[in-house]
Order: structure tokens, then sequence, then C-alpha cells
């Protein structure tokens, strides 16, 4: 089973590489205009993008990498969208510790789902296998900070 779970890992990051997409076709962003979201999903992380968006793979949308935008946080920016050089490091040390808590292949729970604003992303709130938010991590060792869609932006720059 475990080799089937890295296989389709492969697969899955293959298709991302390859195509340039997070999805293997374009039914996903095409299904979101009409998504009726589950309570929860139980699914395994593929990647970790930055703070706050991590790629899952899930039996609810088989053959597919689905992008979730973690909901209700802010994390730095490590894009040209850093406002400063400050941001920008914080926001790498913010991936870092994702990356080091969210391994490909663990299992989580996501719950709360919704369409995102960019139309192949979900935001979700995801849960460890332990049952923690990691969303309530980020935030007690200060890679995130509270936010809620349609108010301001936390400021990361000094």
């Amino acid at each position: 089973m475990k080799l089937l779970s890295i296989l389709t890992i492969i697969t899955t990051g293959a298709a991302y590489f390859m195509f340039g997409t997070n999805f293997l076709d374009g039914s996903f962003a095409a299904s979101l205009q009409h998504f009726k979201a589950p309570k929860t999903v139980q699914a395994k992380i593929a990647r970790v993008i930055d703070g706050d968006t991590v790629d899952i793979i899930s039996k609810t949308w088989p053959s597919l990498v689905v992008r979730i935008r973690i909901r209700d946080i802010d994390t730095p920016e490590i894009t040209n969208k850093a406002k400063c050089i400050d941001e920008r490091l914080k926001g790498k040390a913010a991936k870092e510790f994702a990356a080091a808590l969210l391994s490909a292949g663990d299992p989580v729970t996501l719950s709360s789902i919704k369409p995102d604003k960019y139309p192949n992303r979900l935001d979700a709130h995801i849960q460890l296998k332990d049952g923690r938010y990691f969303s309530n991590i980020l935030i007690e060792k200060g890679h995130a900070k509270r936010w809620f869609a349609r108010s301001p932006k936390p400021v990361w720059c000094s």
C-alpha cells in the first residue's frame, strides 16, 4: 500500500511538471462553478507550495493533484508579491517550517472546504493526523497571522 501511495505521488508530481498545471485535466476547475463541498475529505500531502498553500491527493478527486489554500490565515509572501526583503525571508521560513511539518504522503483531513478566488484552488482547514490544526500551529510558531478573506492583509514588513 505504501508503494502504491509513493507511485501515486510520483505520477501526479510528474504530471505537474510535464503539463505545468496542478490538475491532470481541466475538469476540476470547471466543476468548481457548481461545487458542493463534502463535509470533510481524507487526503495526503503531495507537496508544500508555501507557508499557507499545499498540494494534496485524495480519493475524493481521483487522478488529480488539488491545490489547497489554508483558510483563515496569512503567511508572508515568498514571490515578487512580497512588499519587502523581510517579508520574503519570513515567507521562506514559513515554507520551510510547513515542509518540515507536512511531508509528502502524510495523511490529513480537510474541512470547511470552499472554492478559492483563484479558479484552480480550494480553501480548507487542514487537520493533522494527531488532531491539531495546521493553521493554529503556524500562528503559535509566529509563521502566520489570523486573516479572513476580504479583510486587509496583515503587515509583514517592519
